[in-house]
């Protein structure tokens, strides 16, 4: 698994709650953090990948009008 910045910047962020404010301040935030990580990167719908390839095949069918 691959850690961002953002990841060590949390990382930082969970040892400064845990030093002020204790264990389970830090321990709501990573949580916090980790799922809301989780659910900005979840993979695409099916409807959506759908979509995606339409509008890429919309899009090559252009062009290739615009170029004859």
């Amino acid at each position: 698994m691959k850690f961002s910045v953002y990841d060590y910047s949390a990382g930082c962020a969970s040892t400064f709650l845990t030093l002020q404010y204790g264990l389970l301040s830090s321990a709501i935030f990573l949580l916090v953090y980790f799922v809301l990580k989780a659910v900005a990167s979840r993979p695409l719908s099916k409807r959506e990948r759908v979509e995606q390839l339409a509008e890429g095949m919309a899009k090559r069918q252009r062009e290739r009008r615009t170029r004859e």
